[in-house]
């Protein structure tokens, strides 16, 4: 699994747009009264920090790799303490951020949904609860289906936390069937949630 350069990728491109078009909050760490807060046991078959060198991929070479991880979990715990949310109402949780053009008040969309998801994978190893946090993403999605397929996900969500009253948007599906085929070749597909049927049936 390339996940050293997908989360440079996610980092450098993916992360800076998120954060221009989000509401920021609080920095508070995210909490879940729930067991899906503790601890998963599951071990990380791929796990942060990397140092893999791959060819034919570009990797800066005025730093070294050491502080290239660094500056990732830098970012990271800004992104999860801000960005990364509990719901009101469920122990689940959600991505927050305004969506482009709504015509309502908005907590997020399935662009950012997905963008969690995927990191959230890519950081195990980092973070003991990676696993937990991405289940609880998981969770979230599974209950805020779209209106026209429900193997796809709302693409905003609401205010008072609905996104089945919407259509699909294409790359936050995509990115959310990403994830789970990542969390499959970072966890195995035995447990509560089957990643890889998920990622296939969407």
């Amino acid at each position: 699994m390339k996940s050293c350069l997908v989360l440079q990728v996610i980092v450098i491109l993916f992360v800076p747009s998120i954060l221009q078009s989000c509401k920021k909050k609080d920095t508070t760490p995210v909490t879940l009264n729930n067991e899906r807060t503790m601890i998963d046991t599951t071990p990380a078959r791929n796990p942060f920090t990397h140092a893999k060198t791959w060819n034919n991929c570009i990797k800066p070479t005025n730093v070294s790799q050491d502080v290239m991880n660094q500056d990732v979990i830098n970012y990271y715990s800004y992104w999860r303490n801000t960005y990364l949310r509990s719901c009101d109402s469920i122990n689940q949780l959600y991505v927050e951020g305004e969506a482009t053009n709504s015509q309502i008040p908005s907590k997020g969309t399935s662009e950012s949904h997905g963008y969690g998801m995927i990191i959230s994978v890519l950081m195990a190893g980092y973070d003991v609860k990676a696993k937990a946090n991405f289940d609880a993403l998981y969770d979230f999605f599974d209950t805020h289906r779209s209106t026209i397929n429900k193997e796809l996900m709302g693409w905003e969500v609401a205010e008072d936390e609905r996104s089945n009253a919407f259509s699909s948007a294409t790359d936050g599906d995509m990115d959310i069937a990403y994830s789970l085929i990542l969390a499959h070749y970072q966890w195995g597909s035995s447990g509560r949630i089957h990643y890889l049927q998920e990622a296939q049936d969407m």
